[in-house]
């Protein structure tokens, strides 16, 4: 009789979980990161997570890749009987994160950087050593295709990348380690729109081989541009998950930050001939850029778009005295400038901030405090000593 009920109402099976987190909360010294969270996620499923910083977005990921213990309630994960509660046992359950800062040994070559994943479980030997000769490389040249990046140099050591690429070499590791689910946190904030379309397209092959994958991301059009659910945290909590079909970019950012969204007018273009030219470059040749000429005017905010080797950033680094420039003309305010080194530029009032944030935008063994002031050490000290009070000020 259950079956013939079940048939007339023509429901489907009930589907089950690749993974449940079951009211899982972690609390660390006066902040409570993530509070009494109920999640699943299902086979050929991308679950999206949003929420604004601090939401507990990248909290929740590292509590299913088991690098936190939660404080309260369970992770499960399908077909594995252990706790979640070390990196080891989430790659043995079969999950795998990718980090926004993707974890490249620079040393390391390309190839060696793609099967990093599977050092802890190679013992005395290498990974890349378990798999020999023209297979290795075979496999290799296959899993970077995945993500664009087939016709690399594998011998080239990773730290040559740049930021896009590196992201690139991090994710193929997908493509040499078994895994059911896929953990994707903001591994987007670094590369372009160009790589998006790889990301794109290694996402729907998970989907297709049955994983699930967890999608962390601000950038609502790539959420819907991937997602079938989209889960919304916020000060912690899960706020709501709602089907991606049923709802819009609007919706989700009104549940991420508790209150309506409200359009803001786009500002007035910058027009007339009494507005100054602020920045003028012409016939610029550095690196990659060549013959590159555009001006600035006062209060106008001009963008340079290009793909990957176009000389976007050979520009930037040329009028900012990061690189060599080989020809051409840099104008400030009608004065030509020609800074051979960033701090020339900063006193010519040219300030650059680079793409590659964790190599070149700061210390990371210095605190906060001291990486503010770091572009401004002449004016908080003298004769070399620092006036810490003054600093701190």
């Amino acid at each position: 009789m259950g079956a013939a009920a079940s048939s007339v109402s023509g429901s489907p099976p009930p589907r089950t979980a690749t993974f449940t987190l079951d009211g899982v909360g972690k609390v660390y010294p006066g902040v409570v990161a993530v509070s009494d969270v109920t999640l699943s996620g299902y086979p050929g499923e991308v679950l999206a997570i949003c929420g604004a910083n601090g939401a507990g977005k990248s909290t929740l990921t590292k509590l299913l890749a088991g690098q936190e213990r939660p404080t309260s309630g369970r992770v499960i994960v399908a077909g594995y009987d252990g706790e979640i509660t070390t990196p080891s046992a989430a790659l043995d359950a079969g999950v795998l994160l990718m980090h926004q800062e993707p974890v490249i040994v620079d040393t390391f070559s390309v190839q060696e950087n793609v099967w990093l994943t599977g050092l802890s479980a190679a013992g005395r030997r290498r990974p890349w050593q378990l798999v020999g000769g023209r297979d290795r490389a075979d496999r290799t040249r296959a899993a970077l295709g995945v993500v664009g990046m087939r016709e690399v140099d594998l011998g080239m050591p990773a730290g040559r990348l740049g930021p896009g690429p590196r992201q690139m070499v991090a994710l193929s590791r997908s493509q040499v380690n078994e895994h059911r689910v896929l953990l994707l946190d903001e591994t987007t904030a670094s590369t372009t729109e160009e790589h998006f379309k790889d990301v794109e397209a290694l996402v729907r092959k998970e989907r297709e081989a049955g994983a699930t994958v967890v999608f962390v991301s601000h950038r609502m059009p790539e959420v819907f541009a991937l997602a079938d659910r989209i889960a919304v945290m916020r000060n912690g909590s899960l706020v709501d998950v709602v089907d991606t079909a049923d709802t819009t970019p609007e919706e989700i950012m009104t549940l991420m930050i508790g209150e309506a969204v409200m359009a803001l007018e786009p500002p007035e273009p910058v027009a007339g001939a009494d507005v100054p030219t602020l920045l003028e470059v012409r016939d610029v040749s550095s690196g990659s850029a060549s013959g590159i000429s555009f001006s600035v005017r006062e209060g106008e905010i001009v963008g340079v778009y290009g793909l990957v080797g176009s000389g976007r950033s050979s520009l930037a680094r040329s009028i900012s005295g990061h690189q060599r420039r080989d020809t051409g003309t840099v104008r400030v305010r009608g004065h030509e400038v020609n800074p051979h080194s960033p701090r020339a530029a900063l006193r010519q009032g040219i300030a650059y901030l680079s793409e590659d944030r964790r190599r070149e935008g700061f210390v990371k063994d210095f605190d906060n405090a001291t990486n503010l002031t770091l572009s401004t050490l002449g004016a908080f000290s003298t004769g070399g000593v620092m006036h810490t009070r003054r600093e701190r000020r």
